[in-house]
């Protein structure tokens, strides 16, 4: 498998689907059975495959209609997986969920693990992003147990 083909695929999840809203490319980088793992989703969502990456792109379109925009370091690639750092940020204009736009610049980070199969595609997903930061932004009233 081409470490660097897998780079520029999991580069083209947020960039391309996400940032530039090129929802088409979900079905060419995402494997129709992927598992896709993010803090706000449920464990046992039975969805799989581009229509996650779909949902997760049509979401942010609606909580950032100006666009939500990455910056990625480079990625670390080896064997079937790709790691990527990324920095986040987007005019809060939309509902983000059931919270209503705090008509501001958001800013977020986060880290990605992407697993390829055999065809290239993504296979299984982990999007872990700064949800806490996100919320407290976003002005949502957020209570940590015991507090």
């Amino acid at each position: 498998m081409d470490l660097e083909q897998m780079k520029k695929t999991a580069h083209r999840f947020h960039i391309d689907v996400i940032q530039k809203q090129q929802l088409n490319v979900a079905y060419e980088i995402m494997a129709p059975d992927a598992i896709v793992r993010t803090p706000l989703r449920p464990p046992n969502d039975p969805k799989r495959g581009p229509e996650v990456l779909l949902d997760m792109a049509k979401g942010d379109a609606i909580a950032f209609p100006d666009g939500l925009f990455f910056d990625h370091d480079e990625g670390i690639a080896e064997r079937d997986m790709v790691a990527i750092r990324f920095d986040a940020h987007g005019f809060s204009s939309g509902p983000l969920g059931t919270i209503p736009a705090a008509n501001k610049e958001i800013r977020f980070s986060g880290v990605d693990i992407y697993r390829f199969n055999e065809k290239g595609q993504i296979a299984e997903a982990w999007v872990m992003y700064d949800v806490l930061g996100i919320l407290k932004q976003v002005g949502a009233e957020v209570k940590l147990p015991g507090s």
